[in-house]
């Protein structure tokens, strides 16, 4: 079982939700509400309607049902459902379902279920009958074994709580203390009991670990109600049953069902705030929208006593009875989201009020394709972290996957020490891992090594970097990776077991100057290559297993020596801007070896950006012919100055040989110098934008086919609309709209 799994289980994966039928459900809120139209910048009201408290249970029900499917799309917890009936309907009380399901139940399922209930009785002397056949009914059930997983990760792997614990809970109608106090008082003692029983039997049942009794307690406007609301705490010393109760006006249901499922599935409240909206008006306004979700995407904010385990609402008399945490919306420039790399926990997350304009207008934001970054306000222990993101300490990001809103932890605490990805989390390593060209670009990354160059003070006096722009580093590092493949499956060159049939090719073309030995043991290689391709000799053997390679099939050399060579040309021609025995050695290989028949390289004859940026570097002349004549000579002084920075530690380079550089430089206010102390490349953007454009150029497959094989059958019900002897009728074309919702 992944991770992400294990954090989507939750607490107790067993709640009972229990019906009460009698008549003082039927009671009407004494609460009025319109029906709304808007005519223009007009409101007018078309109707109006009352509730009675039993609509309000049901939907609280359905409420509650919306947010647990959002925030744990696994499935879990399984939730039945016990009706304590009265005694003019004629039937007992029940449970709705026979047994525990695989998963939580859809909306259709339970609108089934809950349709085969009737409302509350309309008999006035049925007003005080009690819930406590259903309740007992309750008890047996979270007794009840759930159905055996197929899965052997879930079925190995160690709950948090046994099956026999779990939730319950009940819509009261309470407007004294005293009779709240009695119902938990009847349910201990029904608990108790139905453990003593269990010992008993001639196979013993097992005995029910926890219960956590819920109890959701309404009452009409303008009644006079003493029920007081109290958080979950234990029932009595060395008891099995802990009570949570929560009094409000029916009309307040909304918060009353947020409060009950914050304790009942251990949930936790996050508020966005400062969300910048456009008003009908074309006015600007600010808004908040709170989300719930699990609680493990908020571990660091947590260890840091940002967020603290203590509530203070749990008594509260009005409103919920939960702290939120607040994070600011952060408007940033455009930034990718994937180069916040350090992601400690993903979670998905759910508006808690899901029917506003703001909460609307966040989905559809995200809907789009966009992300949102959250700024974390700075103060106790946060206050000395520094911003990560411009004027901001990004702490969280909320973006869309799979039609699902999630909820990222940034990692923004700086580490002293390189970070190790495998000691963040206890993720469970992926039978198919994608694996990377790492040994490529090793090979390369050994080249962009930057070392400072210290000056010759015996012959000068000055104590400062000579000035450079580290544009060109980052460059460099571009153009060297242009033809290098992200994936090792997309590589047959620098595959592990190959790559020693082109030593010492591949390491002399890297030098930063070729001397004419160097060129001669090239020459050999590219021979040495040649006749193999001519004596039909294997690169690397078909018995050896290669676990991903650019070819499918290694038993035949010719598609070895084609592919191989190809791709050693692209990568060769990254180098030919080096000198001009660079250029020899790549068109010894391409002649030698008949490349140009295969494919045109991409080489770098042309004006490229390098070549450009490098010559608007120096300061042309008035002539154009005197700054054509000079621009070569320019380039390679510059490029000779780019390698000096390659150079060991302590090699003293004579800061006389770049005074003509120094000169020609053009020293302008909008083009910033650093030294090469101050160089700083963002790899992690630069692999993002080619990750990106890989995976923009790689084809995917028709979804049909995907999804049926090769062949996907077309026109499903065409054959029984012929046997049906369906008549073709002549009907307009469907509209956009109607084919949009079809």
């Amino acid at each position: 079982m992944s991770y992400y799994e294990k954090a989507m289980r939750p607490k107790a994966s067993k709640t009972v939700i229990v019906l009460d039928r009698s008549s003082k459900f039927n009671d009407l809120s004494n609460e009025q509400f319109d029906l709304n139209i808007k005519e223009g910048s007009k409101i007018k009201t078309v109707a109006s309607c009352k509730k009675t408290i039993w609509s309000w249970c049901l939907e609280g029900i359905f409420e509650m049902h919306r947010i647990i499917s959002d925030t744990f799309p696994l499935g879990e917890p399984l939730i039945r459902f016990a009706v304590s009936d009265v005694p003019s309907s004629g039937n007992s009380s029940r449970l709705l379902d026979s047994e525990w399901g695989e998963k939580l139940s859809t909306r259709k399922e339970m609108l089934e279920l809950l349709k085969n209930v009737r409302g509350a009785s309309k008999n006035e002397d049925e007003k005080n009958v009690s819930p406590i056949s259903g309740l007992m009914l309750a008890i047996d059930a979270i007794g009840q074994n759930l159905k055996e997983k197929q899965d052997t990760e879930i079925e190995n792997f160690k709950k948090i709580e046994p099956d026999s614990a779990g939730n319950i809970i009940i819509f009261t109608r309470y407007t004294q203390q005293d009779d709240v106090e009695k119902l938990q008082s009847e349910v201990a003692k029904l608990l108790e009991a139905r453990n003593k029983i269990s010992l008993t039997l001639p196979t013993p049942a097992k005995q029910i670990s926890k219960i956590r009794l819920f109890i959701v307690n309404f009452y009409a406007l303008g009644e006079e109600c003493n029920v007081k609301t109290k958080p979950l705490l234990k029932f009595s010393e060395g008891s099995v049953l802990e009570t949570w109760v929560i009094s409000r006006s029916a009309g307040f249901m909304a918060e009353a069902i947020h409060s009950m499922i914050i304790s009942a599935f251990r949930l936790i409240s996050t508020t966005i705030t400062k969300i910048p909206m456009k008003e009908e008006n074309r006015s600007s306004a600010i808004y908040d929208v709170e989300l719930f979700h699990v609680k493990p995407v908020h571990s660091i904010l947590k260890r840091l006593g940002v967020i603290c385990d203590k509530n203070t609402k749990g008594f509260a008399t009005e409103g919920v009875t939960y702290e939120t945490t607040r994070l600011a919306w952060a408007t940033v420039s455009k930034i990718k989201w994937s180069l916040f790399g350090n992601h400690r926990t993903v979670v998905p997350c759910t508006s808690v009020q899901a029917y506003t304009r703001q909460s609307a207008c966040l989905t559809q934001f995200l809907m789009d394709g966009r992300s949102v970054l959250l700024d974390l306000e700075r103060t106790g222990k946060v206050a000395k972290y520094p911003n990560n993101v411009g004027k901001f300490l990004i702490s969280h990001m909320l973006k869309v996957n799979n039609g699902r809103i999630f909820i990222h932890e940034i990692d923004f605490i700086p580490k002293k020490h390189p970070r190790n990805i495998d000691r963040l989390l206890p993720c469970e390593p992926s039978a198919s891992v994608d694996r990377l060209n790492t040994l490529q670009y090793k090979h390369i990354f050994q080249q962009m090594r930057l070392k400072k160059v210290e000056i010759n003070h015996l012959k000068s006096n000055s104590k400062t970097y000579d000035p450079f722009n580290m544009k060109q580093p980052r460059l460099k590092l571009q153009k060297l990776t242009r033809n290098v493949p992200l994936h090792l499956e997309d590589t047959f060159v620098f595959q592990p077991h190959v790559i020693k049939n082109f030593e010492p090719l591949l390491t002399i073309i890297t030098k930063d100057e070729l001397s004419d030995v160097d060129i001669e043991n090239c020459r050999a290689n590219i021979l040495k290559l040649y006749e193999k391709r001519e004596n039909g000799t294997h690169l690397v053997l078909p018995s050896v297993e290669l676990k991903a390679n650019a070819i499918k099939n290694l038993a035949d050399c010719s598609e070895q020596m084609r592919v191989a060579f190809v791709e050693l040309s692209k990568y060769l021609a990254n180098y030919r801007d080096f000198s001009e025995k660079h250029i020899e050695v790549h068109e010894i290989f391409k002649k030698t070896l008949g490349i140009d028949l295969l494919i045109k390289d991409d080489s770098p004859d042309s004006d490229t950006e390098l070549d450009q940026s490098v010559a608007r570097m120096f300061n042309s002349s008035s002539s154009s012919s005197h700054a054509k004549s000079t621009d070569k000579n320019d380039k390679e002084t510059f490029l000779k100055k780019l390698r000096t920075f390659s150079k060991e530690d302590g090699e003293i380079s004579d800061e006389k040989e770049d005074e003509p550089m120094k000169k020609k430089l053009k020293k302008k206010e909008e083009h910033v110098q650093y030294s090469a102390k101050d160089l700083n490349i963002n790899l992690l953007s630069i692999f993002c934008d080619k990750y990106e454009k890989h995976v923009a150029k790689t084809r995917r497959e028709f979804v049909g086919r995907e999804l049926y094989g090769e062949k996907a059958k077309l026109y499903v019900n065409l054959d029984s609309l012929a046997e049906n002897g369906a008549e073709k009728t002549a009907t307009p074309p469907p509209s956009a709209q109607q084919r949009f919702k079809n």
